[in-house]
């Protein structure tokens, strides 16, 4: 091991300092040589971009979901439920929707690929959006936002005049977090008042919670409304007897159109 000169143990407890002042928890690494240095030194940079990144998706969670409520971005939406479309992004996001669209009577659009099922949906809209013709693989977030601005045009057409759009995903997959993001921003675009109704998800799929975490701020940037539901921390207890994943939307899909009226009416924030 190649000892330290009276430089690079300058350098090293400089950074001992500077976690010390910024409260970090830290471990000193023993390097062997300058190139080890560097490599740790890379490693430490990338750790501390993705601790800033978690601590201010942390500070905008908090903003959200005190109690999964609503976060009021630019205004308050003040009319009443008129010139209202629900547009339901991806598998999760039309099976709410469409319930949501039966609860608080209004259109419903639902927006997915044509392999999912879009063409047996009972929606008076629908939007297929094109994610086959990239090279036979399975859709990506981004193939998905892509086939969004692809579809810009007619989604246009199908919101004209709609003075609110209520935009439902589930967050995690491929089409909710690629396509609603994309969606939000075009009708935001039009000056429509934008409410976005996400979901994350279950416990148990950890994997897609990072991609979810990511498509909540994009989400964010065009939503004037943003209401969220966590399925990792639903309680099983409000429904003692099993319930299908039909029933479970439909469960979830009442409550938020609660959450819903009330936000219209300035109640909850």
């Amino acid at each position: 091991m190649q000892r330290a000169t009276p430089v690079q143990m300058r350098k090293s407890l400089e950074i001992v300092e500077a976690f010390k002042k910024a409260g970090l928890w830290f471990v000193p690494m023993p390097v062997f040589d300058e190139d080890d240095f560097n490599s740790h030194a890379a490693k430490i940079t990338e750790k501390l971009e993705e601790m800033e990144r978690r601590a201010n998706l942390a500070e905008s969670i908090k903003q959200i979901a005190p109690s999964n409520v609503c976060y009021r971005q630019r205004h308050v939406w003040g009319g009443d439920m008129n010139g209202t479309m629900i547009i339901g992004v991806g598998g999760a996001g039309c099976a709410i929707a469409e319930q949501l669209g039966r609860t608080l009577g209004h259109d419903v659009l639902a927006v997915n690929g044509a392999e999912n099922g879009l063409e047996e949906k009972a929606t008076r809209h629908r939007l297929c959006l094109d994610m086959n013709s990239r090279g036979g693989r399975l859709p990506t977030v981004e193939t998905s936002e892509a086939a969004a601005g692809e579809a810009a045009d007619e989604f246009r057409k199908i919101i004209a005049g709609k003075q609110r759009v209520i935009i439902v995903a589930g967050l995690g997959g491929a089409t909710g977090s690629g396509a609603a993001p994309k969606l939000a921003g075009i009708a935001r675009a039009l000056d429509t008042h934008v409410t976005a109704v996400a979901t994350f998800p279950f416990s148990f799929e950890k994997q897609r919670r990072p991609v979810a975490e990511a498509a909540l701020l994009k989400l964010k940037e065009h939503a004037d409304v943003v209401i969220l539901h966590d399925h990792s921390t639903s309680s099983s207890t409000k429904n003692p007897m099993p319930e299908s994943l039909n029933e479970y939307f439909d469960r979830i899909a009442n409550e938020l159109g609660a959450k819903l009226v009330t936000s219209s009416v300035g109640g909850a924030a």
